[in-house]
């Protein structure tokens, strides 16, 4: 039957029809692009947005079904759908629907929420995220996978993540991480951490029940899990409430077999959480002597953008004492730091300068950092990254010419004078 007589269907036809029509354009828009943009054009976002609120329980979960469908990597069906009146429909369905239309609902919320602002704010405003929170707590299964994964997409905009904290969402977002399947934690993880980037540090500190969980998954999570559980215990460990709880459970022990032995995202998690459990400076020396230092400089060798710029970050944090900087000059880091600072990503040079400029605390090292032929790329850091780039690298060129070894070895290396040195300590 073509497409256009099914969406008469839709139109004019009894129930069954109705529904029978639903299902063959969900079926339909779930093989290719052609097919989607066909389905539009003949008008069955109506109907099918109709279909919610007056189908029975097979009609309505078939129109959510379609509705999914039509919304893959399509942002002009997400707008029209959500427009068509879709979102009202959709919330009495996750409030009174049976399990089947809870879910197809909330898998339907979830694709229109997909890198959507307009209609995150939409669903969120349409009293979406309390029944969303209701059914992640209460749902069969796949009931809480398709709510997790809603509320993911909705916490994206980060006013909607206030209204989903109030309703209630930490326990059974931890219960998740605990009991569900790789699907379920993959998504409680990300949620946890939508949740936890901007959230206050009263806010915060309820979570704490979910690290332990974070901890198990970094032993036990698949590929996936283990990544996104090592980002989330970086973000929490931003919390000064709940750094001293994570670093009292050996967490190192934990993140090192997947920074040494993980794909290329596992090993960028695990030296961002390093990163930013080192800023609590007494616990540097722990990571140091637990081995970290070696796989995060030849981390700074791969080809990952963020991998190198959370290894540099990690580098710089650890640089605490001299003992440590010894350890990371010995493992290699000067050259590989040198180079990022040549890279095209911003963050990556701002943290390879502070990353030098803790190396060159020890005028031992500074000449090292000259001959690696750190003095041109500061320069131009120094005329043309962001503020705090540009702080990095006058901080840095100011330790390697205090002594006046590397102070000569600069002048004869690069030609620069006295003056010029002088001039470029004072850019900032």
């Amino acid at each position: 039957m073509s497409v256009e007589s099914l969406v008469r269907r839709l139109n004019i036809g009894d129930n069954d029809r109705k529904t029978q029509a639903a299902q063959e354009l969900g079926v339909l828009a779930g093989k290719d692009a052609f097919n989607r943009v066909a389905i539009v054009r003949a008008g069955a976002v109506k109907p099918l947005v109709r279909l919610l609120s007056v189908g029975d329980a097979l009609g309505v979960g078939h129109a959510a079904f379609a509705l999914s469908n039509l919304t893959f990597n399509n942002h002009d069906n997400q707008v029209l759908i959500v427009c068509a009146g879709a979102v009202e429909p959709l919330v009495r369905l996750l409030n009174t629907g049976n399990d089947w239309a809870k879910r197809c609902s909330a898998a339907l919320l979830s694709n229109l929420a997909y890198n959507n602002d307009s209609n995150r704010i939409a669903i969120a405003r349409g009293w979406a995220v309390k029944p969303l929170v209701q059914l992640l707590q209460h749902g069969d299964a796949a009931g809480k996978n398709r709510a997790v994964w809603a509320l993911v997409n909705l916490t994206f905009y980060p006013e909607n993540e206030a209204k989903v904290m109030n309703a209630g969402v930490v326990k059974p977002l931890v219960d998740l991480l605990n009991t569900g399947d790789n699907d379920g934690k993959m998504g409680a993880v990300g949620l946890l951490s939508n949740l936890a980037v901007n959230a206050d540090k009263n806010e915060v500190s309820k979570f704490t029940g979910a690290i332990k969980a974070l901890l198990h998954l970094l032993q036990t999570g698949n590929k996936n899990v283990k990544p996104s559980a090592a980002r989330a215990l970086g973000i929490l460990a931003l919390n000064d409430r709940l750094v001293e709880t994570i670093v009292s459970t050996n967490v190192e022990t934990r993140l090192l077999p997947l920074l040494r032995n993980g794909d290329v995202n596992g090993k960028t998690q695990a030296a961002g959480a390093l990163a930013n459990l080192c800023m609590k400076a007494d616990f540097s020396a722990e990571i140091a002597r637990a081995g970290a230092v070696e796989p995060l400089v030849e981390l700074l060798g791969q080809t990952d953008i963020e991998g190198k710029a959370n290894a540099a970050g990690a580098l710089r944090n650890l640089a605490v004492n001299d003992d440590i900087v010894t350890k990371i000059i010995k493992a290699g880091a000067i050259e590989p730091l040198v180079q990022l600072l040549q890279d095209d990503d911003t963050a990556g040079k701002n943290r390879a300068a502070w990353a030098l400029y803790n190396l060159a605390l020890n005028d031992d090292h500074t000449t090292e950092i000259v001959s690696a032929g750190a003095v041109g790329p500061l320069v131009q850091l120094s005329q043309h990254g962001d503020p705090d780039s540009k702080t990095a690298a006058v901080s840095v060129m100011e330790r390697l010419t205090r002594t006046e070894v590397s102070r000569a070895l600069v002048i004869s290396k690069h030609g620069y004078t006295s003056e010029d040195l002088s001039n470029i300590c004072a850019r900032v």
